[in-house]
């Protein structure tokens, strides 16, 4: 969750033990960071930090955030989120968290809503189920679980993690 970063490494061994995912340090210092940033582009990384795997690039040209070959190009060349192939990722798991943590509960609503309205016109498969189910409970959307949830736990269990599949279920 560190991804190698000593700021990251040790704010999080000192805050052992606390209930919180991103200590408050780290959320102050990517706070920051996003602050410096204009209106559009802190709510695209914001917007992106719902997803909490690599987001395939296809995906968000079909979200309605504006210029998205600019705002990745500016969050990459920011080192906020990095290429992964044809996709993008958060440089930092925590980083990720951090500017998730800093939505208001409608704007995540929101945010989970546009993911999930790309996944679904994409056409769901066995490899993005999960993702699926992931965005739906974060749009509030019971009738999606209801639906995909046992096939995530499915793809879950086939894979050996058993904890997840339990989740899904």
């Amino acid at each position: 969750i560190t991804g190698g970063n000593p700021f990251f490494l040790t704010e999080v061994l000192s805050n052992e033990g606390k209930d919180q995912t991103v200590p408050v340090s780290i959320a102050d210092a990517v706070n920051a960071r996003l602050n410096k940033l204009d209106t559009e582009q802190q709510h695209f990384i914001e917007t992106l930090s719902c997803c909490p795997s690599q987001i395939p690039y296809e995906t968000i040209k079909k979200m309605p955030l504006g210029d998205v070959p600019s705002l990745c190009d500016e969050a990459a060349r920011k080192q906020i989120l990095v290429p992964a192939g044809a996709n993008f990722k958060f440089r930092h798991e925590l980083a990720r968290l951090a500017a998730y943590g800093r939505m208001a509960p409608a704007s995540k609503r929101e945010a989970h809503e546009m993911f999930l309205e790309s996944l679904m016109s994409e056409g769901v498969s066995e490899d993005s189920v999960d993702v699926l189910v992931h965005h739906a409970q974060g749009a509030h959307r019971p009738d999606l679980i209801l639906e995909y949830g046992p096939l995530a736990a499915k793809k879950a269990a086939q894979l050996g993690a058993h904890r997840e599949a339990a989740q899904y279920l």
